[in-house]
């Protein structure tokens, strides 16, 4: 995450398909770099320490809100924390809202917007009148 990934310039003695595969290269190098910052600022959320943090997005699955919201304090601190590289690295400002007097629900608000930069999701469903959360990749049409 630290170092930075340039862009691909056209060189006149390559070909439009090898210029388009540095393009393709430089694009999964970004989704790259945005799905570790999400998977190591989740972690983080959560609390989770080396031994038991997620090893990819979609393990985040079968989270109820109730666990996801019981640290408001911890929400807010962690957008803080991590403010300047969500606006760095995913494009996404949160310096405008603020963290001392956001909603409750606005760390899943985000985590929402975020996750779908890189094209996966945060899923909800109700069971029992109970939110739960899963990360899902999105499916294309």
């Amino acid at each position: 995450m630290n170092k930075k990934i340039k862009a691909p310039i056209y060189d006149t003695t390559e070909s439009l398909t090898q210029y388009l595969r540095k393009v393709e290269n430089f694009e999964l190098q970004l989704k790259k770099e945005k799905y570790d910052f999400l998977l190591e600022f989740i972690n983080k959320w959560l609390k989770l320490d080396d031994n038991i943090k997620l090893q990819s997005l979609c393990s985040f699955r079968n989270i109820y809100e109730n666990k996801l919201l019981s640290d408001i304090t911890h929400n807010n601190n962690i957008l803080k924390m991590y403010s300047s590289k969500i606006k760095c690295i995913l494009n996404i400002d949160i310096h405008d809202i603020d963290i001392e007097n956001i909603k409750d629900k606005y760390i899943i608000y985000f985590i929402r917007k975020a996750l779908t930069t890189i094209n996966y999701k945060l899923k909800c469903k109700t069971i029992d009148n109970k939110k739960i959360y899963s990360i899902i990749i999105m499916k294309y049409l």
